[in-house]
């Protein structure tokens, strides 16, 4: 399966992925967005931790081993993906997949700070070999949805491999400038990819305002 690159419309932002020293020193802790106490907040554990014990509160299971996370212009992103979607072929879309489980604090961004569980669907007339246009939903820790965005998909087989060419989704996060709306001004975009090893590639933007 070929990998593509997010091709940035200018300036690519330097991401700085932190370790769980520098952790405490980000813009906002995700210990207290999960309802932990001031001292625990404080303290910032690793990120791996924090969103492992969010995502059991969702009641989610995660692929730890390919978390990632990044600062960017006073952003904090953490994120990995959902175990078991290397099993899910393209062809559930129409049903609705859940992908990743991220934490998010992007203050350019209309999706609030918080935790969220990332769902995935596309059209059935849309699912094929190729590139098509899906909707990524995201859900925060009480089940309900809280924001939408256009996704665009790559999917090479409509059927998991077997065996699967590589064990789990990898899960990528970068950030760049795009112009966009009447004023043709630069703001910022981040993007969230999954390259799943079930045929798939899923790329996710972040951007100021949901469009």
């Amino acid at each position: 399966m070929t990998l593509h690159v997010f091709k940035l419309v200018t300036l690519v932002v330097s991401l700085s992925f932190v370790s769980s020293a520098s952790w405490a020193q980000a813009p906002r802790c995700p210990a207290a967005e999960a309802g932990e106490s001031a001292p625990a907040a404080a303290a910032c554990p690793d990120p791996a931790d924090v969103l492992a014990s969010a995502a059991r509160a969702a009641g989610v299971s995660l692929n730890l081993e390919q978390l990632a996370t990044a600062t960017t212009e006073g952003a904090l992103l953490v994120g990995t993906s959902i175990a078991g979607f290397e099993q899910v072929p393209a062809t559930r879309f129409p049903q609705g997949v859940d992908v990743g489980f991220v934490y998010l604090d992007v203050p350019a961004s209309a999706i609030p700070v918080g935790y969220y569980r990332v769902n995935v669907t596309a059209d059935a007339k849309d699912v094929r070999v190729g590139t098509y246009p899906g909707v990524a939903r995201f859900f925060g820790l009480d089940g309900g949805e809280v924001a939408s965005v256009e996704v665009s998909i790559e999917t090479s087989t409509l059927s998991v491999p077997v065996p699967l060419p590589f064990p789990r989704t990898l899960f990528e996060i970068r950030a760049g400038y795009e112009r966009g709306g009447l004023t043709g001004n630069f703001k910022q975009k981040k993007m969230l990819t999954y390259f799943c090893p079930n045929g798939s590639v899923i790329h996710i933007p972040v951007r100021e305002g949901l469009e």
